[in-house]
């Protein structure tokens, strides 16, 4: 048999055996949840608490006594919502981890169903399809099988739902803007914008970083009032915009009042105060910066002096947490006197304080961009790194 023949019958080989697989990405993506599946059963069916954990389980269990729901610790509702519900219905801790570990399975089939509308708005070809499904089996693996992923959901702790409701917000966006392109105005339209925007609200109180993320479905939602595409009526066009303002009502108002959620007034400076600490070193660089160039008065200096004082004593603490930061926010924030004083504040006054910590927060970001790149990749690069550092330790 000559060269040639040989290439042409290896080439019908790899044609007949090769082909099928690579134009169904679904047996990745099956095979994916099968290793996912086997994990979450492997696990032990015990909820872990760390030292966050009462400021969201005491709410749930005070609405279960009849108390009403205090909140705790500054945590926001819907968490605590999540565990009065799992609990009154069951009446097991041990529901709590097998519950999250549903709904991160759950997740996954979300974060599929997003894919699956985002490829969509792709080209039709069967080659970019193809690849792309591979891709997807891929990144679905490295989310949904992480060793991080199964220790949140055997936490109690809002990580083990968030990932739920975050594809979900991401998918009911995506599915409004579809709908939105092909029947503007439809009651599945309205619909649509009203759950996206309930969701972005569940989402900001159960991971307050979530923050920016949660504005782009309402983004989304008041551009399409000005979409020019088709003829539209007034109420058409901000028929969306209203649904979406009606879920935000509902969750910001009526839900607390219906379980009888108590906000502690004094939990306005715990958000503001956690951006400072937690990117502290960062600040502290970007004030120095300004020393450098003369922009600092001297409140400003004695303060960047202390809070240069503290990192570095939170920086000899024994770590259990928080050594990819080099320091401790926690330290700093609750144990320390590095906020006690802010420059040119009367330490009475909160919002001014607040204010405070959020545009020093704000202007590093701006100022400092390279820093807070490299804080994000140092998080990213730990977030799929060794798993003796999780729960399987």
């Amino acid at each position: 048999m000559t060269s040639a023949a040989v290439a042409a019958q290896t080439r019908h080989l790899s044609a007949k055996f090769l082909c099928p697989v690579w134009h169904h990405p679904g047996i990745g993506v099956f095979m994916v949840f099968v290793l996912a599946c086997w994990q979450r059963w492997s696990m032990p069916g015990l909820p872990l608490a760390d030292p966050d954990t009462w400021g969201y389980l005491n709410p749930a269990l005070q609405h279960l006594a009849g108390n009403g729901m205090p909140q705790t610790a500054c945590r926001s509702i819907a968490y605590p919502l999540f565990l009065w519900a799992v609990l009154g219905v069951s009446g097991d801790f041990h529901s709590i981890a097998f519950v999250q570990h549903l709904l991160g399975l759950l997740s996954g089939v979300v974060w599929i169903l997003a894919f699956r509308i985002w490829l969509g708005f792709l080209p039709a070809e069967t080659w970019l399809r193809s690849f792309s499904g591979w891709c997807a089996a891929v990144c679905l693996a490295l989310y949904l099988c992480n060793p991080a992923t199964l220790a949140f959901e055997s936490q109690i702790r809002p990580e083990g739902v968030f990932p739920l409701f975050g594809l979900s917000q991401i998918t009911t966006t995506l599915i409004f803007i579809r709908i939105h392109r092909t029947q503007p105005g439809s009651s599945a339209c309205i619909l649509s914008a009203a759950v996206s925007a309930l969701l972005a609200a569940v989402c900001l109180s159960l991971k307050p970083s979530w923050g920016l993320a949660a504005l782009v479905p309402l983004a989304v939602i008041a551009a399409s009032i000005f979409s020019f595409g088709k003829h539209l009526s007034l109420p058409g066009r901000v028929g969306p915009a209203l649904a979406a303002l009606v879920a935000l009502v509902f969750w910001n108002l009526a839900v607390p009042r219906w379980v009888g959620w108590a906000a502690d007034p004094t939990c306005g400076s715990h958000l503001a105060g956690t951006l400072f600490t937690v990117h502290a070193d960062i600040i502290s660089r970007e004030m120095h910066s300004r020393a450098a160039r003369g922009d600092l008065d001297v409140a400003e200096a004695d303060f960047l002096k202390k809070l240069d004082e503290r990192i570095e004593e939170s920086r000899q603490l024994t770590k259990s947490a928080y050594k990819i930061l080099g320091h401790d926010p926690d330290y700093l924030l609750f144990a320390s006197d590095a906020l006690w004083t802010l420059p040119n504040l009367s330490a009475n006054d909160f919002a001014k304080r607040n204010a405070y910590l959020r545009q020093a927060y704000l202007r590093s970001v701006v100022n400092e961009p390279f820093l807070m790149l490299r804080k994000i990749m140092r998080q990213m690069a730990a977030a799929f790194g060794d798993a003796s550092k999780s729960v399987f330790s």
